[in-house]
């Protein structure tokens, strides 16, 4: 078995043939995995990027890939020199790249990693319950590395299973009582008209409207809108015109009478439909403009009986816990090397952990009506 790490962005596109390879002999391929994806990643949010991109390759074939660079990551104040994983908030999942989970090649990858960057810590961030990372890292139980596994968001999801009445008649009663008032009140304005788009040259036409409605929102107030921040803006075009016209995205937009209200920026892959971006005319608010749009995209996706899982991509507004009946833990875990200073980075992790469990808990009994307190979410780190 042979592990190389890949450094430049040359070696990594030369990679694309058989990194394509092996993604597409995946149980149920997933865009996240892509090299389409990484390759857009890295040319529009790591502009010098420090690569370290482990390939595992047995008789000439590509076994496993693990997407890594080397950075700076900030936690509680301090800085440290890390391996991480090629993530930041625009990622919502990571995982080998790989067709089979097998722990001893996985163990040689890690045992790699260290010995060539001289690094005590690697992170992976964004690593769902579901994926092989978990696995063989924390379900399998042979992980040879000390390792720390922190809960950094639970995703509220729906399986799209039988019909959408019987699905939403399990919905709490107040619940199912608000949507039918919000759904009464906006037909009183006028008729209401779900739009479906996944065709490249109909996307086209039709994003300024959702961008518009991305700035009119609280995203525009905090200057994260797609129009507001070019390499995102980029970033979601250029999957667009990779994946629109293989029926990988859909754009979902509700219309009340003459006003588009909200809009979903849906991926499709590995059996869930993901909606990754999501506007709201501000202007509509109290229509509830982000429930009405649920509601007739579901309505779509259920009578298709596709089978997938629909994923509210995180985000802790009420109305997604209300809609959900399933969920999805994505952890960032950490791996410190069997040395001295990874067995104190080690300690140190679950002395934090310890310390933020404790400041929760004296948080909810201050403001036992609050919401919960929001678990810490990855930084993104800064490239050294």
């Amino acid at each position: 078995m042979d592990i190389e790490p890949v450094t430049t962005l040359k070696a990594f596109e030369q990679l694309a043939p058989a990194w394509d390879h092996l993604w597409g002999a995946t149980s149920g391929p997933d865009i996240l995995s892509s090299h389409e994806w990484f390759r857009n990643w890295l040319g529009l949010f790591s502009a010098k990027p420090h690569l370290l991109v482990l390939v595992a390759r047995e008789d000439d074939q590509v076994r496993a890939i693990l997407p890594l660079m080397r950075c700076w990551e900030r936690t509680h104040g301090i800085w440290f020199s890390v391996v991480r994983s090629l993530t930041n908030c625009h990622s919502h999942g990571f995982d080998l790249v790989a067709s089979e989970a097998d722990p001893v090649l996985f163990s040689e990858m890690i045992k790699k990693i260290f010995s060539v960057t001289h690094r005590s810590l690697i992170i992976l961030d964004h690593v769902s319950e579901r994926s092989l990372l978990y696995r063989l890292i924390a379900a399998e139980g042979h992980f040879p590395y000390l390792h720390h596994l922190h809960v950094h968001s639970e995703n509220c999801q729906i399986r799209l299973q039988g019909s959408f009445d019987e699905y939403f008649n399990q919905l709490s009663s107040k619940f199912r009582k608000n949507v039918r008032a919000a759904e009464r009140k906006a037909l009183e304005r006028g008729p209401l008209q779900l739009v479906r788009v996944n065709r490249l040259e109909e996307l086209k036409q039709i994003t300024k409207i959702c961008y518009d409605l991305e700035v009119m929102g609280w995203k525009g107030k905090d200057k994260r809108a797609l129009f507001q921040v070019r390499q995102a803006h980029d970033f979601y075009f250029r999957l667009a015109q990779k994946w629109c016209d293989e029926n990988r995205l859909d754009v979902f937009l509700l219309k009340n009478k003459d006003e588009w209200i909200a809009f979903y920026y849906c991926l499709n892959s590995a059996g869930a439909c993901r909606a990754v971006r999501i506007g709201i005319n501000e202007a509509f608010r109290n229509l509830g403009p982000g429930m009405l749009l649920t509601k007739y995209t579901l309505e779509k996706l259920f009578a298709e009986k596709s089978g997938q899982i629909w994923d509210f991509c995180g985000g802790a507004a009420r109305w997604k816990s209300d809609w959900c009946n399933c969920r999805e833990k994505f952890y960032r875990i950490f791996i410190f090397a069997d040395n001295w200073r990874g067995r104190a980075l080690f300690q140190s992790a679950h002395k934090l952990e310890h310390y933020e469990l404790r400041r929760s808990v004296a948080c909810a009994h201050e403001n036992p009506a609050g919401e919960p307190v929001p678990l810490p979410s990855a930084s993104g780190g800064m490239h050294a």
